[in-house]
């Protein structure tokens, strides 16, 4: 398996770099395909869709999800909001979709916040974080 892509990235954007949060919730990406193993019988898929593109990682084998970061640079003003792109395309498990929601440490120490959104099952595109 290879090991993740570094990119470097500036220092705001290094806050940003892991302040969402991926968990696939109950109801594999695409060329090339790495899976990340959720559980003993879960697998999700993810595509890197550019060389910028950083496989997630979780921070401890009970984390309840995988730690996202951003592929570009991208300054958000103080109480603005925009997407901050992950450069990878997922695939959860049937019967499940992604959950993207904040890091609370984060939130309560840098004052970065992410709002929290769904990826649907079907929904292949680039995953952004806003």
């Amino acid at each position: 398996r290879k090991p993740p892509t570094t990119v470097t990235i500036p220092p705001l954007v290094r806050l940003l770099r892991h302040s969402a949060l991926l968990a696939c919730c109950t109801t594999n990406i695409i060329s090339p395909i790495h899976a990340l193993k959720m559980s003993n019988s879960n697998v999700l898929q993810v595509k890197f869709l550019s060389p910028n593109a950083v496989m997630p990682t979780r921070g401890s084998p009970q984390s309840a999800g995988f730690d996202l970061s951003a592929a570009e640079p991208k300054v958000v003003p103080a109480g603005g909001r925009a997407v901050v792109k992950t450069d990878l395309s997922i695939a959860c498990p049937e019967g499940t979709y992604a959950r993207i929601a904040p890091r609370s440490g984060l939130a309560v120490k840098k004052m970065i916040d992410c709002g929290a959104g769904v990826v649907d099952a079907d929904y292949r595109g680039n995953v952004g974080v806003v």
